[in-house]
């Protein structure tokens, strides 16, 4: 009877993808679980979105690039396929010999520096070299510094020297690779660079999404507040935000780097938990070169899914690394959030705020049994799970309630038994749940506790 049914399914053509390939069922014993599916987790690359990152927009100094179409002037140094950026203002300020386009030079120059991209030889005769992106992101990222005037051309396969183009000034840059490092973690890439040929001090330039960046950069880089504006700029049009700084060193400091990472280098065992230390310490008091806004478009697929899948009453948990405006613009082009939704934003620095948060959230919710949810919330944190979780679990949750969070409020959460309890409780009456800023092992963490909870009931 199983195979029966899987058949159904495979035939069944509104099942089919936009290729018009059918489902296949890898294990008929799962579809009788399948009505019983409550949750469904998903990534948002390449599935919520098409998972082709396009850059749209760049931050140098106080100028955003990418808010206007210049029509016919030139906007890029060099045409490059797949880019297409029509504000010309970032054109005409990278080849200006002031103090401007030194800083626009300095970001796509970092850009052209700081990745892990690889390049392959062209099987066929007389043709440019394969880039072999690591992902979307970094195609994006290399082609925007092409455009403008910085090209990645070489790198030896041992890491040891990086040579880009700077069609600019009409030369090549050659620099030696003194250290190379990714933390898949923050999503951050390091690397550290000296000039070829020269006892010049080296630099380090790193880059990755603001989450992991944001606590890395010095005080003054908020002072002037251009840096929060224009990350609110581009956030609020749903756009990836990619911070770029460096570190120059000093004598001294390279010194103190150079000799660290030999006495690393001859460790043993613990010579990856120390490297991964190393890096973290070196990523500190860095200086801003700029901000890049990146697209990845929705899939117009999405809403109707979603949609489909709310009628079914399966709820919606976002969690994601994207900063809290760009995680409710996403979350709105996706159908998560309408017009009618009622986001709830539990906000607050302490444990009692946040407790606090909940609570009035939760009773603002359940005035249909309000007595009993008040006695609940009185009670001690071990008569809880037995009382005021029985009773919120026999109600469904109202419809558009969507709870909002960030990975700061989230931590007084995480950390609290008893505001674990109340999050909890709000979660059931809520159709959707969504967090933002949020680290990889953070998003595990809560996934963890979701299935706790719901193993619980």
């Amino acid at each position: 009877m199983l195979h029966l049914y899987s058949k159904f399914i495979e035939w069944d053509v509104h099942s089919y993808s936009l290729k018009d390939i059918p489902t296949f069922v890898n294990d008929p014993k799962k579809i009788e679980s399948l009505g019983y599916i409550e949750h469904l987790f998903t990534s948002k690359n390449g599935i919520m979105t098409d998972n082709n990152l396009v850059f749209k927009m760049c931050s140098v100094d106080d100028t955003i690039y990418g808010t206007e179409d210049s029509g016919d002037k030139k906007a890029v140094f060099e045409k490059v396929e797949g880019f297409n950026f029509k504000d010309h203002r970032l054109h005409d300020d990278i080849i200006e010999e002031n103090l401007t386009g030194v800083k626009c030079r300095e970001l796509f120059k970092a850009l052209a520096f700081c990745h892990s991209c690889k390049l392959s030889k062209n099987p066929i005769p007389n043709k440019p070299k394969i880039y072999k992106y690591m992902n979307s992101e970094e195609e994006a990222l290399l082609k925007a510094a092409q455009a403008f005037g910085f090209k990645f051309e070489a790198r030896d396969k041992k890491r040891r020297s990086v040579r880009v183009k700077d069609k600019i000034n009409d030369e090549y840059l050659d620099y030696n690779i003194i250290g190379f490092h990714r933390q898949e973690a923050n999503e951050r890439i390091g690397v550290v660079l000296q000039k070829v040929g020269t006892n010049d001090t080296p630099c380090l330039y790193a880059k990755g999404p603001l989450n992991g960046m944001l606590d890395l950069l010095r005080e003054c880089e908020f002072e002037d507040g251009n840096f929060e504006k224009h990350v609110h700029f581009i956030t609020q049009r749903n756009l990836k935000v990619i911070v770029v700084a460096k570190k120059d060193f000093d004598d001294d400091e390279y010194m103190e780097y150079d000799a660290r990472k030999k006495e690393i280098l001859s460790l043993g065992s613990d010579q990856k938990q120390k490297e991964e230390e190393f890096w973290s310490n070196l990523f500190t008091e860095l200086t801003l070169v700029g901000l890049v806004g990146l697209d990845d478009f929705i899939d117009l697929r999405v809403s109707i899914t979603i949609d489909e899948l709310r009628k079914n009453g399966i709820k919606f948990w976002m969690l994601t690394g994207d900063s809290q405006d760009s995680a409710l613009a996403t979350a709105f082009k996706q159908g998560l959030i309408t017009h009618n939704s009622h986001p709830m934003v539990v906000s607050g620095s302490t444990d009692q705020e946040i407790q606090n948060s909940l609570k009035y959230y939760i009773k603002s919710l359940s005035q249909s049994k309000k007595n009993e949810v008040n006695l609940a919330l009185e009670k001690g944190v071990a008569r809880m799970i037995a009382s005021s979780l029985n009773i919120l679990s026999q109600k469904k949750a109202k419809k558009n309630n969507i709870l909002v969070m960030d990975s700061i409020n989230f931590r007084f959460i995480s950390g609290n038994y008893e505001n674990l309890l109340y999050f909890e409780m709000l979660i059931l009456l809520c159709d959707a749940f969504i967090v933002s800023n949020l680290q990889p092992q953070q998003k595990a963490e809560i996934i963890k506790i979701g299935k706790c909870f719901y193993l619980i009931l």
